[in-house]
């Protein structure tokens, strides 16, 4: 082996030394037998020699990961037949593969992110032990049909073939597999409907068939009995009808929402994954990196699904997700879910042919409906715990629910969605008018609500989201001024453009260099020079708080004029009463005097006479 491969390792075999075990990427048993061989992620090259098996019969671990190892697959190595685990992933090996069957104990076959060509092994179906099937992006293979045969590796836990030319059905018999936990079937050219039989595996947490683009049909109903569920993306497909309602019916809980970046707009940056408590009564243990090879420039963290998988060799990140997009979903859309994504994210990561490794499995659960034809209804409840909303690039039509965040809509109950972050319900036909309670959502970072139909003013409500970072209402049919405030909170981060908007550019929107998006709009205007943004200079009203200064200094202007105006008036009677002379006569305490009073001014002094009743 040393003759054959090259690289730091194997600088320190000394091979007249008899402690081989202490040899770097070697492992031995009680014995002295070398079980096991790691020289994953180690810059070693070469070819490994494929009758390594011949030397070390007892081995049952081979890992090969992240290396520049090159050539084809090594032959011979099937003769390994006590081989527990095979994991070449990531080595762009080339040429065509083996017959399985002696392998009868592997439990991990990885070959995944390679170039292997000709027939697909349908050997693999021999080995009823296996616990870990992944084939994800081996792009030449010759075209091949899944067989019901597959039903036959009843251990199977996760079997990722993505982007490995498989056409044709989904069979049927998947639905026996019971112990799935994930099923990755994207990036392919299936086609036909969805099987129900699908709604039978209960420990099923990820789901995706997005990418295949022939499969047709409803989306079964049965799904939604599929309680452990965390990730479903069946996006960019050619499904109809409507989305069943018992897929909202999954109780995993909902961290957050994540959308991946090769889903997200430029306006959606990706959202840190946020991962269940080590400490989760319900996680026994990780996902192996034998299943989702995990590269050095990936920060590792703990997946830790409800039901127990082959123990791992290292932990790696994780993705959840719900997605549908680029179909035809017609009528309502169901009345429940934990995470709503009728957005862009929902799902892990496209498996494209760059061979990129697999990212795992953040804590999110995102439904992506994209590019797809549906109604809101109004009971789309969503968790309050939603994080991430995204209901972009659809046909929405008509006004939002008012129970879409039941804990929080998107109406005024949006105020109830406390830890909502990201709200993206673009690209749609949303109509009616921005609710001021929007401003109640504290945590928002980024809301877009571009292109849709949406009137109304702009609420000046929204300057309280501290938080908010991002803000985009452009191509809608909004009226009205342009919130001054708002543009101080968000001077380069604000789209307006393409509105009805009308009255002066805010000062700080000019600053922030956000004004030119907005010249050619026949009601809007600015103060002052308009030599370099070309908009037409505003009536030089006076501003609210001027307006009310001087119709307060009027209105005290009228008041003074009043008053001076009644005590000019009341000045003589004044003088007249204050020289009334009175003449008080003895009053003897057993009557009740009368008096007249004679006025100063009289010529003639007239003496008051008194009047006095038993």
């Amino acid at each position: 082996m040393k003759q054959s491969l090259s690289g730091i390792p194997f600088s320190s075999w000394n091979i007249t030394e008899i402690f081989y075990c202490h040899y770097t990427g070697i492992g031995c048993d009680s014995r002295g037998y070398v079980t096991d061989m790691d020289f994953s992620g180690w810059s070693v090259s070469g070819n490994f020699p494929g009758d390594v098996c011949s030397y070390l019969p007892e081995l049952h671990s081979l890992r090969i990961v992240h290396t520049n190892i090159n050539g084809s697959f090594p032959d011979g190595i099937n003769n390994c037949t006590l081989l527990e685990e095979l994991n070449m992933t990531s080595l762009y090996l080339t040429g065509t593969l083996p017959d399985f069957s002696p392998m009868k104990f592997l439990r991990i076959l990885d070959l995944s992110y390679n170039l292997f060509s000709g027939v697909f092994p349908a050997s693999v179906t021999n080995l009823t032990d296996l616990e870990v099937l992944n084939f994800n992006e081996n792009g030449n293979f010759n075209p091949w049909q899944l067989t019901e045969e597959i039903s036959r590796l009843s251990k199977l836990q996760v079997m990722i073939l993505t982007a490995c030319m498989l056409q044709g059905a989904i069979p049927k018999s998947i639905g026996n597999m019971l112990e799935l936990v994930d099923l990755e079937l994207s990036g392919n050219f299936l086609s036909g409907t969805i099987p129900s039989e699908l709604g039978k595996l209960n420990k099923l947490q990820q789901l995706e068939l997005f990418y295949n683009e022939y499969l047709s049909g409803e989306i079964p109903a049965e799904l939604g009995n599929l309680t452990e569920l965390i990730d479903l993306d069946l996006s960019v497909n050619q499904l109809t009808g409507k989305i069943p309602e018992s897929i909202f019916n999954t109780s995993s809980p909902t961290p957050h929402l994540y959308t991946p970046p090769h889903r997200r707009l430029n306006t959606s940056p990706t959202v840190p994954t946020i991962n269940f408590p080590t400490s989760s009564p319900t996680a026994p243990s990780t996902i192996p990196t034998t299943a989702y090879p995990t590269p050095s420039s990936t920060e590792p963290s703990t997946f830790q699904p409800k039901n127990p998988l082959p123990p791992p060799t290292s932990t790696i990140p994780s993705t959840k997700n719900h997605a549908t997009s680029s179909g035809s979903l017609q009528n309502s859309a169901p009345t429940t879910s934990q995470q709503i994504n009728l957005l862009p994210p929902l799902t892990s990561t496209v498996h494209s042919t760059a061979h990129h490794p697999r990212p795992s499995f953040p804590t999110t659960i995102t439904l992506l409906l994209k590019e797809v034809i549906i109604k809101p209804r109004e009971s789309l409840g969503a968790s309050s715990e939603i994080i991430v909303l995204v209901l972009s690039e659809n046909r929405l039509t008509g006004e939002l629910p008012p129970d879409i965040c039941k804990g929080g809509s998107v109406p005024k109950s949006i105020s109830n969605a406390k830890d909502l972050k990201e709200l993206f319900i673009q690209n749609n036909r949303i109509a009616g008018t921005l609710p001021p309670e929007i401003s109640q959502a504290g945590n928002l970072v980024k809301v877009n609500l571009s292109n849709n139909i949406i009137s109304g003013p702009i609420p000046t409500s929204l300057s309280s989201l501290k938080s908010l970072k991002v803000l985009d209402l452009s191509r809608n049919h909004l009226t009205g001024n342009i919130p001054e405030s708002i543009c101080e909170l968000l001077p380069s981060s604000v789209n307006f453009s393409n509105n009805n908007l009308s009255g002066p550019v805010p000062l700080s929107l000019i600053r922030g260099g956000l004004a030119e998006t907005l010249i050619g709009y026949p009601g809007l205007c600015v103060y002052g020079n308009t030599s370099v943004l070309n908009f037409p200079v505003c009536p030089q009203l006076f501003s609210s708080k001027r307006k009310q200064r001087y119709i307060w200094l009027i209105l005290a202007s009228v008041v003074v004029v009043i008053i001076g105006l009644a005590l000019f008036i009341q000045r003589p009677f004044s003088k007249r009463k204050s020289t009334v002379l009175c003449q008080d006569e003895l009053i003897t305490p057993s009557h009740l005097q009368f008096w007249t009073c004679g006025s100063a001014s009289d010529s003639k002094t007239t003496k008051s006479k008194s009047y006095t009743a038993s």
